[in-house]
Protein backbone atom coordinates (compact mmCIF):
# COMPACT_ATOMS: atom_id res chain seq x y z
CA UNK A 1 0.00 0.00 0.00
CA UNK A 2 3.30 2.60 0.92
CA UNK A 3 4.66 1.78 -2.42
CA UNK A 4 1.65 2.49 -4.38
CA UNK A 5 0.81 6.35 -2.52
CA UNK A 6 4.64 6.57 -3.20
CA UNK A 7 3.99 5.98 -6.94
CA UNK A 8 0.95 7.60 -7.25
CA UNK A 9 2.30 11.20 -4.97
CA UNK A 10 5.68 10.37 -7.36
CA UNK A 11 3.59 10.92 -10.31
CA UNK A 12 1.18 13.77 -9.40
CA UNK A 13 4.19 15.72 -8.67
CA UNK A 14 5.70 14.99 -11.90
CA UNK A 15 2.40 15.72 -13.95
CA UNK A 16 2.67 19.63 -11.78
CA UNK A 17 5.99 20.05 -12.77
CA UNK A 18 5.29 19.20 -16.10
CA UNK A 19 2.36 21.40 -16.15
CA UNK A 20 3.95 24.62 -14.50
CA UNK A 21 6.84 24.36 -16.75
CA UNK A 22 4.60 24.33 -20.20
CA UNK A 23 2.06 26.62 -18.70
CA UNK A 24 3.94 29.21 -20.77
CA UNK A 25 4.34 28.32 -24.25
CA UNK A 26 4.74 31.93 -25.61
CA UNK A 27 7.90 33.37 -25.36
CA UNK A 28 7.75 35.33 -21.89
CA UNK A 29 9.39 38.26 -23.85
CA UNK A 30 5.65 38.94 -24.81
CA UNK A 31 5.30 40.15 -20.88
CA UNK A 32 7.38 43.65 -22.17
CA UNK A 33 4.04 44.40 -24.07
CA UNK A 34 1.90 44.05 -21.01
CA UNK A 35 1.70 47.44 -20.68
CA UNK A 36 0.22 48.24 -23.98
CA UNK A 37 -2.55 46.42 -23.67
CA UNK A 38 -6.92 47.95 -23.09
CA UNK A 39 -8.64 50.51 -24.21
CA UNK A 40 -6.79 53.76 -25.63
CA UNK A 41 -7.86 57.05 -26.51
CA UNK A 42 -5.76 60.33 -27.01
CA UNK A 43 -3.98 62.85 -29.79
CA UNK A 44 -2.06 60.86 -32.68
CA UNK A 45 0.10 62.22 -35.14
CA UNK A 46 1.91 61.85 -38.36
CA UNK A 47 4.71 63.29 -39.65
CA UNK A 48 3.88 63.87 -43.57
CA UNK A 49 7.23 65.64 -44.39
CA UNK A 50 9.77 67.82 -42.32
CA UNK A 51 7.63 70.18 -40.43
CA UNK A 52 4.63 68.72 -41.58
CA UNK A 53 2.81 67.10 -38.50
CA UNK A 54 -0.69 66.18 -38.68
CA UNK A 55 -2.71 65.73 -35.51
CA UNK A 56 -5.98 63.76 -34.91
CA UNK A 57 -7.69 61.61 -32.07
CA UNK A 58 -6.72 57.84 -31.82
CA UNK A 59 -8.95 54.98 -30.25
CA UNK A 60 -6.81 51.48 -29.83
CA UNK A 61 -7.63 48.33 -28.31
CA UNK A 62 -4.49 46.40 -27.95
CA UNK A 63 -5.07 42.60 -27.02
CA UNK A 64 -3.06 38.97 -26.75
CA UNK A 65 -4.06 36.76 -29.19
CA UNK A 66 -2.98 33.80 -30.11
CA UNK A 67 -2.68 32.73 -26.63
CA UNK A 68 -0.20 35.30 -25.75
CA UNK A 69 1.70 34.83 -28.52
CA UNK A 70 1.52 38.29 -29.88
CA UNK A 71 -0.81 41.29 -29.23
CA UNK A 72 -3.14 42.66 -32.03
CA UNK A 73 -3.53 46.76 -32.34
CA UNK A 74 -6.63 48.16 -33.98
CA UNK A 75 -6.92 51.52 -34.32
CA UNK A 76 -8.60 54.61 -35.72
CA UNK A 77 -8.44 57.89 -36.05
CA UNK A 78 -10.56 60.68 -36.36
CA UNK A 79 -10.41 64.08 -37.35
CA UNK A 80 -12.87 67.18 -36.09
CA UNK A 81 -13.23 70.80 -38.35
CA UNK A 82 -13.99 73.94 -36.32
CA UNK A 83 -17.94 74.66 -36.44
CA UNK A 84 -18.81 71.41 -37.60
CA UNK A 85 -20.00 68.60 -35.17
CA UNK A 86 -18.86 65.48 -37.20
CA UNK A 87 -15.34 63.54 -37.13
CA UNK A 88 -14.21 62.51 -40.56
CA UNK A 89 -11.94 58.93 -40.44
CA UNK A 90 -8.05 60.40 -41.84
CA UNK A 91 -6.62 56.86 -40.16
CA UNK A 92 -7.05 53.18 -39.60
CA UNK A 93 -4.56 50.86 -38.32
CA UNK A 94 -4.36 46.94 -37.44
CA UNK A 95 -0.83 45.20 -36.34
CA UNK A 96 0.12 42.83 -34.67
CA UNK A 97 3.66 42.05 -32.80
CA UNK A 98 5.45 38.60 -31.80
CA UNK A 99 8.76 38.20 -30.76
CA UNK A 100 10.80 36.12 -33.32
CA UNK A 101 12.61 33.20 -31.12
CA UNK A 102 15.32 32.47 -33.92
CA UNK A 103 15.98 36.42 -34.20
CA UNK A 104 16.04 37.22 -30.85
CA UNK A 105 13.53 40.63 -31.94
CA UNK A 106 10.65 41.92 -31.94
CA UNK A 107 9.08 42.21 -35.14
CA UNK A 108 5.71 44.14 -35.75
CA UNK A 109 3.54 43.86 -38.94
CA UNK A 110 1.01 46.31 -39.92
CA UNK A 111 -2.11 46.69 -41.81
CA UNK A 112 -3.28 49.92 -43.09
CA UNK A 113 -5.86 50.87 -45.68
CA UNK A 114 -3.98 53.60 -47.43
CA UNK A 115 -0.56 52.09 -47.59
CA UNK A 116 -0.84 47.93 -47.13
CA UNK A 117 1.85 46.43 -45.73
CA UNK A 118 4.55 47.78 -43.57
CA UNK A 119 6.81 45.77 -41.39
CA UNK A 120 8.93 46.68 -38.80
CA UNK A 121 11.60 45.69 -35.82
CA UNK A 122 10.24 48.03 -32.96
CA UNK A 123 12.07 49.53 -29.86
CA UNK A 124 10.91 48.36 -26.48
CA UNK A 125 12.01 49.35 -23.46
CA UNK A 126 10.74 49.57 -20.02
CA UNK A 127 7.14 50.79 -20.78
CA UNK A 128 8.15 51.76 -24.11
CA UNK A 129 7.26 50.67 -27.48
CA UNK A 130 8.45 53.12 -30.48
CA UNK A 131 7.91 51.91 -34.69
CA UNK A 132 7.65 53.72 -37.92
CA UNK A 133 8.73 53.33 -41.22
CA UNK A 134 9.74 55.81 -43.97
CA UNK A 135 8.04 56.09 -47.38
Amino acid sequence: MRKNIAVFLLMALTLMFVSRTSAHTYPLEMDRLGFLLGEWKGEGWVEAGQDMRQTFQMKQSVKYKAGGGMIAVEGLGTEGFPGRPERFVIHRVFFVVAFDWKEKVFRLRSFRSDEGLIDDVPTVGKNVFVWGYQE
